[in-house]
């Protein structure tokens, strides 16, 4: 009875940690989402996670989107006036 007991325990201690886990890791958010930041923080944080490619791509007349980082790297335009 006893050893039943400790595996019911045992099975339900690791349930509330995994989900704790769980929980924690689907609400931090990253740097650069975490608008109390600097803009500098979070652009320095955002490029920090983009890849040689990713960086190379925005430089580009037509940035594409990184779906991988979210909707803050949206396709960009560079439009350039001429006078």
């Amino acid at each position: 009875m006893n050893r039943r007991r400790f595996q019911i325990v045992s099975l339900l201690a690791l349930v509330a940690a995994v989900s704790g886990v769980a929980a924690h890791s689907q609400t931090q958010q990253p740097d650069y989402q975490n608008t109390q930041l600097t803009a500098e923080a979070r652009a320095h944080d955002l490029v920090g996670r983009m890849t040689l490619d990713e960086k190379a791509s925005q430089l580009e007349d037509w940035a594409p989107a990184i779906p991988r980082l979210g909707a803050v790297v949206p396709v960009v335009r560079t439009v350039f006036a001429v006078s």
